[in-house]
C-alpha cells in the first residue's frame, strides 16, 4: 500500500464526529486562520486539535519577494557552473577574483541562519 492510500485509508477510518458550538467573532477568527493556513476549516481544527504545525501561507509580496530571489540565485548558480567550467579548463587562480564576488553576493541575498 502506498503513501497516498494509507492516507486514503487513515481519512475514511474518522467516523467520530464532534459538534463545537462558537460565536461569530470565534468563527470569523477560525475561519482567517484556516484561510492563512490554506486548509478547510474542518482539516483546519483536526490539524491544531491533533497539535500538528500549521504553517502561514506567504502573502502576495512575499511570494513575489521569495520568487526574485528564486531567480538571482539561479543565475548565480548558473553564473557558478560557469566559472567551475572555466577553473576546469584554466585553473583555480585566473577565477578567484569572480568566485569571491559571486560568493558576495550570495552573502547578500541569502539571509543569515540558512
Amino acid at each position: 500500500m502506498n503513501t497516498k492510500d494509507s492516507v486514503l485509508a487513515e481519512a475514511a477510518k474518522r467516523i467520530h464526529r464532534v459538534e463545537i458550538h462558537f460565536n461569530d467573532r470565534e468563527m470569523e477568527f477560525i475561519r482567517h486562520k484556516a484561510f492563512e493556513s490554506g486548509l478547510q476549516v474542518a482539516v483546519f481544527l483536526r490539524e491544531c486539535g491533533l497539535q500538528k504545525t500549521l504553517y502561514v501561507l506567504p502573502s502576495a509580496a512575499e511570494k513575489e519577494k521569495l520568487m526574485r530571489v528564486r531567480r538571482d540565485l539561479g543565475g548565480m548558480c548558473n553564473n557558478l557552473n560557469q566559472i567551475t567550467k572555466q577553473m576546469h579548463q584554466e585553473g583555480f587562480g585566473r577565477n578567484a577574483v569572480e568566485i569571491a564576488e559571486l560568493i558576495n553576493k550570495i552573502d547578500k541575498i541569502i539571509p543569515d541562519g540558512y
